[in-house]
């Protein structure tokens, strides 16, 4: 893979990658040709200048490929940012609660990519885009066919625990609140353990 040394610092044992990309292609020639184009307007009288912009080009598409990982993994969803200064923002199959795909008329017709939007609850980002992706509809739907098996293996695990869960939870002795303090306390309980109060108070009020 492309960037197995990226995933492998934050892959869990029992997990793989199914799936990674970055942007796309034709959005990174397309914005090498747009540095090209500007150097050389410079050509005939700072010829430097021209040169620098071609650096700065060579150096641009080599960037988008290195700063921009995206990977779907058994679990969860990847996206690697940077190069030098580096974040990586990891989300759960079941905090993802829908995803949007946005196709500007520009990129669409000149790139042929689009964005992809990941949108989720219980995480610290309201919804993480993921720009300029070739075949965004094809992408998503490997995100949603990954979420939907993950789901099934996560109810197969669960349902193996409310049998045993009940059991503890019908040998634990019963309790309710206390009428002054809201302290949970023994059912049965003459005095609240927490506040001192007697109970038969508020049964008399």
């Amino acid at each position: 893979m492309q960037y197995d040394k990226i995933w492998k610092k934050v892959l869990g044992n029992d997990e793989k990658v199914e799936f990674e990309f970055s942007i796309g292609s034709a959005a990174i020639k397309f914005e090498f040709a747009v540095w090209i184009i500007i150097g050389l307007l410079f050509i005939g009288f700072a010829p430097v200048v021209t040169f620098l912009f071609l650096i700065l080009a060579i150096f641009k598409v080599y960037y988008l490929k290195v700063a921009n990982a995206y990977a779907f993994t058994n679990k969860r969803v990847l996206i690697h940012r940077g190069w030098l200064s580096t974040h990586t923002i990891s989300v759960d199959y079941p905090k993802i609660t829908d995803i949007h795909i946005t196709e500007p008329f520009l990129e669409r017709v000149l790139m042929h990519v689009g964005n992809i939007a990941v949108i989720t609850a219980g995480t610290t980002f309201d919804q993480i885009i993921l720009r300029n992706v070739e075949t965004p509809y094809e992408v998503k739907k490997k995100l949603d066919r990954l979420k939907d098996s993950f789901s099934p293996s996560n109810s197969k695990n669960s349902d193996s625990l409310p049998e045993a869960t009940q059991n503890n939870n019908d040998s634990e002795p019963k309790k309710k609140k206390c009428p002054f303090c809201s302290e949970m306390i023994m059912e049965d309980a003459k005095k609240c353990r927490f506040c001192g109060e007697f109970l038969d108070k508020a049964n008399n009020n």
